[in-house]
């Protein structure tokens, strides 16, 4: 309802700010990573600034975790995304 894959995107049809549509981003996927290319992809609608933004807030509130296979959602992100997903 809210997500829609398109080839390598993943569009977010809802009313968000940039760290929530990052963090539903990265639960379109999860358990699984992300590559950075790809999330960039999915937010090219944001300014990237905002972007920048938006992973600093979810990294300081230990949302979001990234290693050589790319980003992913924490249990803190997934329990906020999925909060997203009922305030929706």
């Amino acid at each position: 309802k809210y997500f829609e894959k398109l080839n390598d995107r993943v569009l977010i049809h809802a009313n968000c700010t940039v760290p929530e549509e990052l963090a539903l981003v990265l639960y379109s996927a999860y358990p699984e990573y992300l590559p950075y290319s790809q999330i960039q992809t999915s937010l090219e609608r944001r300014s990237q600034p905002s972007i920048s933004k938006a992973w600093k807030k979810l990294w300081n509130e230990k949302r979001v975790h990234r290693d050589e296979n790319g980003f992913k959602l924490t249990q803190p992100g997934f329990a906020y995304a999925q909060n997203i997903l009922r305030q929706l």
